[in-house]
């Protein structure tokens, strides 16, 4: 049975942890370091700050463009579809 009340307040986008390193692993440069966050249904999200803070290199990971030496971590990503949910 379909729950429609819980439907309605799931996040389609549930980060959790979200790390990503550079370097060898003795002596990693952290580029993102835990982030988390939630995009629900029917928000708009901006990703501001300083240069250099992380903002490109946290939407390219979750986007899965990292390549090596890069090293992306995260506790839980959770991304809801249309037919179903791809999750940690």
């Amino acid at each position: 049975m379909l729950d429609v009340h819980r439907e309605k307040t799931m996040s389609l986008l549930d980060i959790k942890n979200l790390s990503v390193a550079f370097g060898s692993v003795d002596k990693p440069f952290r580029a993102v370091e835990s982030v988390d966050f939630s995009i629900n249904r029917g928000e708009i999200v901006g990703i501001v700050g300083e240069s250099g803070s992380g903002k490109s290199v946290t939407m390219l990971a979750l986007m899965g463009l990292i390549d090596a030496p890069g090293r992306v971590t995260a506790a839980c990503v959770v991304l809801q579809l249309r037919q179903g949910r791809l999750s940690c």
